[in-house]
This record gives structure tokens, sequence and C-alpha cells, in this order.
């Protein structure tokens, strides 16, 4: 197993607090490149998104939603961390197809587009979660990727506690 420079309690604050590329911040933390994994991708209607979701990306009733559940990697094929991500499907046709293609972290997409964009921070935390068929509390945040001043998109992280610390606001 290869080994990485791990993220210390101060690396995962600024981790889950951060308005930017979680990719960029990770692989700088981890001082490695990271692939996106997508296992899941499909276009859903709304009854099937959580209400929350749907407020805050202002979807209206009966818009078809891209749903995509994706992980970023190592080079070595270990999870660093497990996505949910909602995504309007009005967004511009550059992104949607770069996520159709399933082959870039969906920052660098929008890094490599240069969009201007914002990141509205929902929160973050702890929750229970599986990796490596392991029950354990990992770290998590989410947040909406504002477009062109729209909510277009809907992300959830939850990071293995292997490679970001679960518990970085205890003393």
């Amino acid at each position: 197993m290869l080994q990485y420079e791990l993220p210390s309690k101060v690396g995962t604050r600024m981790l889950l607090r951060s308005d930017g590329s979680t990719t960029l911040l990770l692989e700088s933390l981890l001082n490695t490149s990271l692939q996106v994994a997508v296992p899941s991708q499909k276009v859903v209607r709304t009854d099937e998104v959580e209400a929350d979701i749907l407020q805050w990306l202002c979807v209206e009733s009966g818009e078809p939603l891209l749903v995509r559940h994706s992980a970023l990697v190592t080079p070595a094929q270990e999870v660093v961390s497990r996505n949910y991500v909602v995504a309007r499907t009005q967004i511009a046709e550059s992104l949607l197809t770069g996520m159709e293609q399933e082959e870039l972290p969906l920052g660098k997409l929008l890094l490599g587009e240069r969009w201007p964009q914002y990141r509205q921070l929902l929160g973050h935390g702890t929750r229970e979660f599986t990796f490596d068929a392991v029950p354990s509390t990992c770290a998590f945040k989410h947040y909406v990727i504002w477009l062109e001043q729209k909510p277009l998109l809907y992300i959830r992280e939850l990071f293995h506690p292997k490679f970001v610390a679960a518990h970085a606001f205890e003393e």
C-alpha cells in the first residue's frame, strides 16, 4: 500500500470549511493525484430526491435531475471520499457532457471551463458511514454550487477516516 501524507486536524478543518475545490485541496493535503470513479449516474424525477435538496436547488416539481454517486480514489484505487451529487439538467452543456463522460471530478471540470462559481456551504460534521465494509464515523460536508447566479449542483462528500480525521473539532 502506498503511504500518503495524511491531513492533521487543522487540515481537516480547512477541508470541511473551504468553499473551493475539494479535489484540489485533498490532492494537496494527501500529496497525491485523485481520480473520479462513478458507479452510478442517472436522470431521476424530483420525487426521488430529498425535499431539502430540492429547496436548496430551487427545483420546480417535475424538473428532471441528474443524480451521480461517485468516489475520489488514489492511483492505487483507495477510496478517499464518497460523493452524492444532484445536478439540475439545465446546467451548461459542456459541464453536463463532462459529467456524462465521467472522467474528471466536478471541481476540475468547473475549473477547466473557468466558470464564475460560488460554493454555498450548508454544513459539515461527522456521521456514520461504511467504508471498506467497516461502519465508522467519518467527516462530511455538503454545499450547493451556484453558476451564473443559479443554484445548479448539490454535493455531499463523506471522507474516509483513513485519509481525513473524523474528529477534527474535538480538543
